[in-house]
């Protein structure tokens, strides 16, 4: 369990690192080098690879804490609860550190340099109406980067649905499931939701399959 932490907090890290140089508007005719630089950065740093990867292990972890106790609506009430508690009191204190930034700073004014996303944000006028928007995930303008909480909050939500999917359903089952998110994945990339939800079930999927690899070595050492 620590080394997929470590793993979710390297993946994090890399997503991280390729934003801080995606300010950089793409202009390679002022900056020839900036073409071998980008390529350079997205092979050591793959970020979309990261945020899969992300994504799967987030589904993996999911798992282990539904397979504690058996699936009732009790249970999964404080499976909600505790998903909520882990998001919500680390979102509240950037949001308000993110507030203290720009009040204290500014917001970012329009930089020839810069990349349009990063002129883009924060470039609405901060209100009361916004903040508490910020603060309940609906939108996610302070941090841009928070999109992947209101994605794993919408997951959270359906996790439960596809766990008995994957617990309940056969081989059978499981792989058409998994080809037709794969499907909205490709034909519904549009919604961030539809692009992703196959890496947290797949993340889902692995758990049962890994568990008994360990269990078949274990016996085998046994022997």
């Amino acid at each position: 369990m620590t080394r997929l932490e470590s793993l979710r907090g390297c993946a994090a890290i890399i997503v991280a690192v390729v934003h801080s140089y995606a300010i950089f508007a793409y202009a390679p005719e002022a900056f020839p080098t900036q073409t071998t630089l980008q390529t350079l950065v997205h092979v050591i740093f793959p970020g979309t690879t990261a945020l899969i990867t992300f994504f799967v292990i987030s589904g993996y972890v999911l798992s282990l804490s539904l397979d504690r106790s058996e699936t009732t609506i009790r249970n999964v009430m404080i499976f909600y609860m505790r998903r909520l508690f882990r998001i919500f009191p680390a979102h509240i204190v950037w949001i308000f550190i993110a507030l203290g930034l720009l009040f204290t700073f500014g917001g970012p004014e329009d930089i020839p340099t810069a990349d349009a996303w990063f002129n883009e944000m924060n470039s609405a006028p901060i209100t009361v109406t916004l903040i508490l928007a910020n603060l309940a995930l609906f939108v996610t303008s302070l941090i841009p980067g928070e999109w992947t909480l209101t994605l794993e909050l919408i997951v959270y939500m359906i996790y439960p649905i596809m766990y008995l999917i994957n617990r309940r359903g056969g081989v059978v089952v499981n792989v058409l499931f998994m080809l037709v998110l794969l499907a909205c994945s490709f034909f519904l990339s549009d919604s961030k939701l539809f692009h992703y939800l196959y890496a947290f079930y797949f993340g889902l999927a692995a758990q049962p399959l890994y568990k008994r690899y360990i269990e078949r070595i274990s016996e085998r050492k046994a022997v």
